[in-house]
């Protein structure tokens, strides 16, 4: 069951909703969509949610199941350390979504969710600089976080 529903317990909120996502998710996953959705009394899903659903199954997970072993070799972790002997030798920078919506001050209506770039010294493991932005991560915000 698990192999058909790869995600189906994710979107559940009770045990209806969890039972009726996991429908649409075996009938989404299965070769003949439409015949299962009727079968099920859904409707059918749009093309696009076909596909969003298929790209939130991991690459690698996606890689051993097609049986494609280059693709499963370039996304495993290396084993070792990565280690730096001096402060600043190594500075390595990620950008994330940040876990709050920004609202406009008048209006209170979202305007989004912002990016915050941290910038982190490998050997101290002390954050070097940080930049937040409403703006998708790019040169910009990866040089306004440059010690």
């Amino acid at each position: 069951m698990e192999k058909q529903l790869c995600y189906g317990q994710r979107h559940a909120r009770n045990d209806f909703a969890g039972s009726l996502f996991q429908s649409i998710h075996y009938a989404i996953l299965t070769n003949k969509p439409e015949t299962n959705c009727i079968s099920a009394g859904l409707k059918r899903p749009h093309r696009r949610t076909i596909k969003a659903r298929l790209e939130e199954i991991e690459l690698q997970r996606r890689a051993k199941r097609r049986g494609e072993t280059e693709i499963v070799k370039q996304t495993q972790a290396v084993p070792g350390v990565f280690a730096a002997s001096r402060p600043l030798q190594v500075v390595q920078v990620d950008h994330t979504k940040a876990d709050i919506f920004v609202v406009d001050e008048e209006t209170r209506q979202p305007i989004g969710r912002p990016w915050l770039t941290l910038a982190m010294d490998v050997c101290s493991r002390m954050v070097t600089g940080f930049y937040l932005t409403m703006d998708a991560p790019s040169r910009l915000s990866t040089r306004g976080v440059a010690p």
